[in-house]
């Protein structure tokens, strides 16, 4: 992790205390320090935002301990711009199989940090996967369940398991390039979560296309994106939700609207700032 000063966010989901670090906005001078991933190559603006917590992150932990906590036990579960982590983190804990992606400087720069940081631990010595009752070999042919089915190279988290690998969705997904590289292949998700990393025009259509492709996946996933509208009326930079959905519906899929809850940033601190209204979209293959 950089020298940039962090503060650390915790979240508590079925008994289990998740504590990622994030950068601390409230600090504008580290000591003309330079941030340690400006100068790799996907470091962008939108990939900048990666280093904290947002308000979609919470929603995604509320649905979590709600309804949505029990429909990802045992699955397969990947988070496209998953930043810190706590949202993918929080849903290993509460039992599923999470595979965190994100441009390769907040994978190296933040989440194999926070990864680490939360890792089940027995007379001091880490718990892998591996050593669960279940086989993370990726050459094990899946069961028709996905149950109990972790990601090949993840680490126990809570009741579930946690992995990490780099996913830019500029680059189209490869599923030879991954098992090649990392022994993973994205295309076997039950459940894809985003949670607010879409908001700048430009995101869009890398956005939508790698959703796309992942939803084509053997397990056939749906997507569930958390979105908050910071799109003024005629705005050029911001993009407004519609937008997206519009261009989901012309690659044949299809758009719900399953959730509207209003959410504070960092409210395990306590000194939230005004409530945010967020939304949840589902998306899907149409039959």
């Amino acid at each position: 992790m950089s020298d940039a000063p962090c503060s650390n966010v915790s979240a508590i989901i079925a008994g289990h205390t998740v504590t990622v670090a994030q950068r601390d906005l409230l600090v504008e001078d580290f000591n003309d320090n330079v941030e340690s991933s400006f100068f790799d190559d996907d470091f962008t603006i939108a990939a900048s935002t990666g280093f904290f917590v947002w308000e979609g992150c919470w929603l995604l932990i509320d649905l979590l301990k709600d309804d949505l906590g029990p429909k990802i036990l045992g699955k397969r579960v990947l988070e496209l711009g998953a930043g810190t982590g706590l949202a993918g983190l929080c849903a290993a804990a509460i039992g599923g199989h999470v595979l965190l992606t994100d441009v390769k400087s907040v994978v190296t720069g933040m989440l194999e940090q926070n990864i680490s940081s939360n890792i089940n631990r027995h007379d001091g010595q880490e718990t892998s996967a591996a050593s669960l009752p279940t086989t993370c070999d990726p050459n094990t042919r899946l069961s028709d369940e996905h149950d109990e089915n972790p990601w090949p190279k993840s680490v126990s988290i809570g009741r579930g398991t946690v992995g990490s690998v780099a996913l830019d969705w500029t680059e189209e997904i490869n599923e030879d390039s991954f098992m090649e590289d990392y022994g993973i292949n994205p295309m076997e998700a039950d459940v894809i979560l985003a949670a607010e990393c879409i908001w700048l025009e430009e995101l869009v259509e890398p956005f939508v296309m790698t959703v796309h492709r992942l939803l084509h996946g053997k397990r056939r996933p749906y997507c569930l994106v958390c979105y908050r509208n910071r799109a003024q009326h005629g705005s050029e930079t911001f993009v407004h939700m519609e937008t997206v959905v519009e261009r989901f519906k012309t690659l044949g899929c299809v758009v719900q609207n399953t959730t509207t809850r209003t959410v504070a940033k960092e409210k395990d601190k306590g000194t939230a700032g005004m409530p945010k209204e967020m939304i949840v979209y589902e998306v899907r293959l149409a039959s």
